[in-house]
This record gives C-alpha cells, structure tokens and sequence, in this order.
C-alpha cells in the first residue's frame, strides 16, 4: 500500500528485534528486491517507479545507481547480470539498461 514506507534493511538472526542496518529512501513501497551475486549490490524497485542499487555490506548503506524511463509505474520485477538490468513494469513495458 501506499502507507508502507520504502525501506531496506539486515538483521542479525539471532536478534530480530533491531535491524543492524536500515536505508530508507521515500516514503514509496519496494516492490521487488533484487540481490546481485557477483557485485553484491541489491536492486531494489518502488511503486513509485523509481529502481536503483543499494551495498549492504557498507557500514552506512548508499544509494548507488538510479534508474529512470518509467513514469511513475510501480516496478513489479527488477533483474540484473552483467552490465545488463530489466525492470519490468505496471504499463507492461520490459525495460532494458546498459550500465
């Protein structure tokens, strides 16, 4: 919904309860994550249309890329490899970028 704010997070198992890390960047809904096996980068995409990359493994998580094209469809599926990611969208479009 568009209550639930855009936020991005890990944990520790074994204390759930306080995330170790939080990255919030509006106040839209992510709507796909996206994990990248190779840069370890997560992608993430928002209802708001809006897709970019976040690293987890940093000690203050930062905003990487952004991506732009859509206007203001929410993202359902964020898919990376290689210099290569698709994001598709609520206007049916497939959306291909070259890094």
């Amino acid at each position: 919904s568009s209550g639930i704010n855009a936020e991005y997070g890990t944990v520790d198992l074994r204390n759930t309860t306080h995330p170790l890390y939080a990255y919030k960047r509006s106040g839209y809904a992510i709507t796909s994550l996206y994990r990248d096996p190779v840069s370890n980068k997560v992608w993430c995409g928002q209802k708001d249309g809006e897709c970019y990359t976040v690293e987890p493994l940093q000690e203050t998580l930062q905003c990487g890329v952004t991506l732009s094209g859509g206007d203001c469809e929410a993202i359902y599926k964020v898919v990376a490899k290689g210099n290569r990611v698709l994001t598709t969208a609520k206007d049916r479009m497939i959306r291909r970028y070259e890094l």
